[in-house]
Formats: structure tokens, C-alpha cells, sequence
């Protein structure tokens, strides 16, 4: 067993870790020890995951600003060093990625830039379009462009007032019943969803949905349906997952948004 075997993830292990992603990321940079750390300026990781139960935990691991502090602090306990700004960027694939040059071990590839290498991630988020299968929203649909915001709140109001006390700007707003344009039939359903009930956040990688305080057990409940028929509970604040055209987000108890692509979308760079 090696120096760093402890670190790497098992492949009958389900499921992905902080600690098992920064063990392997750890385990594939350690013959850069000595050799060309100083030009080294970020990595990009794809994380290869088959299953729904992988692709959860694998994002709920990856999606926080927790991972990026234990990657650091791993890389300098053995004497892996990078700039303080170095780029990290992370996707999840069904199967390995072909990059040239990459590092494999496991589910794990991991393509290292470097000094004389473009800098930036191109963007591969695209403009997706919003709309209900049922529920009462202040418009027909949204589009949500990568360009227009970094984050799209969801929940019912267009202004409403927490238990706080803090007013919440909704960009994706049900109508509440307390509000003018309120369909007694059309909205009845609102009611089941909070008003700080989930968020839209745009990244390099494309949009992502993630639960707020409202949205999440006990208080209520944030699911997506899948196009390819898979199941994802939204649980916890940590947990996120990549929306995609045919997705469909039930919030609540029943409550149903439908994903689509927006026909005049065009990658941005």
C-alpha cells in the first residue's frame, strides 16, 4: 500500500467524499512535488459517476467552498503548492473525458493547467427557459441567461417578508394569495412552496439548483425529475444538481416546473 492509498476512494465504495476526491486529487499531483508546481496555475477534475446515488453525493462533495479549503490545506501538508488564485473547475461524466494529457485514477481525471496555457474555462452554460406544468407564475415563463444573473431566487412572492423580518427579491415568483394577480383556482397549489423555497445559481458549468432554508426538510421539501427518469432530493443546502433540458422540479408536495432549452440560446464564452 502506498503513501496515499488511504486517501483514494474504493471503487465497490458508492458514493464520493470530500475526503475521497481530495485523496485522489492528492494522490495524482504528488509526483509534481518537486517538478513544475511553480507552473502550475489550476486544475479541472471530471469525476466519471453511473449511478443517481453517486451523482448526488459526488455533488453535494464538490459544491461547497468547504472543498476547496480541505484542497488546499491537503496540497500544502505535502508540499503541493499554488497560486492563491488558482482556477478549480469540476464536472460530473457519465464516462471518462478524453483530454489530452490528463491524469487518471479511478472514476477520477484530472487535466492540470499550466503557465503559457489559456486561463480561463470557456463557458459551457447555456440560456434554459422556466415555465409551470401547473401553479400560478407572474409570468408565462423565464428565461434564465447565463449573462443576466449570477443568482435566480425562487419562491412564492414577489417581495415577501421572512420570519426574519428581511424582505426577499424573488426573480422566479409564484403569486401569492396576498397578492393582486392571485387566480384562486390557477394558485391554489402555491401554497405548498415557501418563500425562500430555492435558488438558481449560474457557473461556468451551467445552472444549478440548490434548496434555501424554506426549501428543505422540515419545513418543505425540493425534488427534480430527470429527463432520463432519475430521482434527486435536493435535502440539504450542500446539495445541488445540474439542470438540464426535460427536468422537471416538483416543489413542495406536488408542485412542478419543466425545464426546457431556450431556442435562441448560444454558448457564451
Amino acid at each position: 500500500m502506498g503513501i496515499f492509498d488511504w486517501l483514494t476512494p474504493k471503487n465497490n465504495v458508492p458514493g464520493h467524499s470530500k475526503e475521497t476526491i481530495v485523496g485522489a486529487i492528492v494522490n495524482l499531483l504528488t509526483p509534481y512535488q518537486l517538478v513544475d508546481k511553480h507552473k502550475l496555475t489550476g486544475l479541472r477534475l471530471a469525476v466519471t459517476c453511473t449511478t443517481s446515488t453517486e451523482k448526488e453525493s459526488c455533488r453535494a462533495a464538490l459544491d461547497t467552498d468547504e472543498f476547496r479549503l480541505l484542497l488546499h490545506r491537503k496540497l500544502l501538508d505535502y508540499g503541493i503548492t499554488l497560486p492563491d488564485t488558482y482556477l478549480f473547475n469540476w464536472e460530473i461524466t457519465a464516462t471518462p473525458p478524453d483530454w489530452p494529457d490528463a491524469l487518471v485514477r479511478g472514476p477520477y481525471t484530472l487535466l492540470l493547467l499550466k503557465q503559457g496555457q489559456p486561463t480561463a474555462f470557456e463557458s459551457i452554460a447555456v440560456a434554459l427557459r422556466l415555465e409551470a406544468l401547473n401553479g400560478q407564475l407572474h409570468k408565462p415563463y423565464y428565461t434564465l441567461e447565463p449573462t443576466d444573473s449570477q443568482v435566480y431566487t425562487i419562491g412564492r412572492g414577489l417581495r415577501p417578508r421572512l420570519e426574519s423580518g428581511q424582505y426577499r427579491l424573488n426573480a422566479i415568483a409564484f403569486v401569492d394569495a396576498a397578492e393582486a394577480d392571485f387566480n384562486s383556482g390557477e394558485g391554489e397549489s402555491n401554497k405548498m412552496i415557501s418563500r425562500n423555497h430555492a435558488r438558481i445559481v449560474v457557473k461556468p458549468t451551467g445552472l444549478w439548483l440548490c434548496a434555501e432554508e424554506g426549501g428543505i426538510p422540515p419545513k418543505n421539501k425540493l425534488k427534480v425529475h430527470t429527463a432520463q427518469g432519475a430521482l434527486i432530493r435536493l435535502y440539504d443546502l450542500r446539495v445541488s444538481h445540474l439542470l438540464a433540458p426535460g427536468d422537471q422540479i416538483e416543489l413542495g408536495d406536488g408542485l412542478m416546473l419543466l425545464i426546457s432549452a431556450e431556442p435562441t440560446s448560444t454558448p457564451t464564452t
